[in-house]
């Protein structure tokens, strides 16, 4: 007689954002998923909690809060990404359009200053697989307005929120392999060097390497970039 696996117990809840009931595996507690109603991301509940739990945006700090675009922020945008007024306007309206849990496209948000509200940047979070374990992170920044040691913290909190908050299973970056500073930006938030592509693509006469780094869960509790041990 074959054996057979014990049947996983499902968890039933309702969703924070439309109150529709939805059911996931019990593997999934703690996870990001998306409502089977709304499409909202959620994270999954323990066993005997009625409600998800909503994802924790904006990201606060003391020194900056990474918060949506808004319509306003097109005359920053031209300080850093963005060559014209209507390049900026057309870009915000794309990025307006992402729900946050899609697959393989940019969730944009604002880096804004806490003291002036200035936005000195914008951060990418785009999920990269279907069961949204894994996460793509990149950072665009006015680098004549950060202040100095900005950036790194940035980095940080965003994977304070990928682990902490969404209990993610892995996160990478990619930059040009000749982006020296970006290359020690991501080593110093304790991010590994994964794979380098040499010559991958062709631009403005020149063929160019890139530079892909990662971390997984296990690597951010366990050890800090200064090798401290971090608490879950």
């Amino acid at each position: 007689m074959d054996s057979q696996l014990p049947e996983e117990e499902f968890l039933d809840f309702k969703c924070p954002y439309c109150d529709a009931l939805n059911s996931f595996p019990s593997s999934a507690a703690g996870l990001t998923r998306q409502c089977m109603n709304c499409i909202e991301a959620f994270i999954v509940p323990s066993h005997g909690e009625q409600i998800a739990k909503k994802v924790l945006l904006p990201i606060e700090t003391e020194k900056f809060r990474l918060r949506r675009f808004e319509p306003e922020d097109w005359e920053a945008l031209l300080e850093f990404q963005c060559e014209d007024e209507g390049e900026a306007t057309s870009w915000l309206h794309q990025v307006s359009q992402v729900r946050f849990g899609e697959v393989r496209r940019p969730f944009e948000l604002a880096i804004a200053l806490r003291d002036s509200g200035k936005v000195i940047g914008s951060a990418g979070l785009m999920f990269t697989d279907p069961a949204l374990n894994q996460m793509e992170i990149s950072l665009s920044l006015n680098q004549t307005a950060t202040p100095k040691g900005l950036a790194v913290e940035v980095l940080e909190a965003i994977l304070d929120f990928c682990f902490q908050e969404l209990n993610l299973h892995r996160v990478i970056a990619e930059c040009n392999s000749n982006e020296i500073d970006t290359r020690r930006l991501y080593e110093q938030v304790g991010m590994r060097k994964e794979a380098e592509f040499v010559k991958q693509y062709f631009v403005n006469g020149e063929w160019l390497s890139t530079t892909w780094y990662a971390i997984l869960e296990e690597e951010y509790f366990t050890e800090t970039p200064a090798g401290d041990e971090k608490s879950s």
